[in-house]
C-alpha cells in the first residue's frame, strides 16, 4: 500500500479556470490538503484503488461579471405567466 499526501496552498483560480469575455469569472485563492492511499500503482486500476480524505478552502473569493438580478429574472422567465 502506498501513502499519498497532496498539499496546494494559495493557488490563484485564474491559473486553473478560464472564462469567455463577458461571462462570470470566479477569483480567489485555492488551498487543498489531501491524504490517502492506493493499493496498486497499475494505471488501469489506480482510480479504483485510491481512497482519500481532505479539505478544500477558497480564500478571498469573488465573482466578477455576474448580474444577480438578471440571473434571477432569467430563471423566473421560464415560468409561464410571469
Amino acid at each position: 500500500m502506498e501513502e499519498l499526501t497532496l498539499r496546494i496552498e494559495g493557488l490563484p483560480l485564474e491559473r486553473i479556470l478560464s472564462a469567455r469575455p463577458g461571462e462570470p469569472q470566479l477569483h480567489g485563492a485555492l488551498t487543498v490538503a489531501v491524504q490517502g492511499s492506493v493499493t496498486t500503482l497499475e494505471p488501469s486500476q489506480l482510480a479504483r484503488s485510491l481512497t482519500a480524505t481532505g479539505t478544500l478552502r477558497l480564500d478571498e473569493a469573488k465573482v466578477e461579471n455576474l448580474n444577480v438580478l438578471r440571473s434571477v429574472f432569467e430563471k423566473i422567465s421560464v415560468l409561464p405567466g410571469l
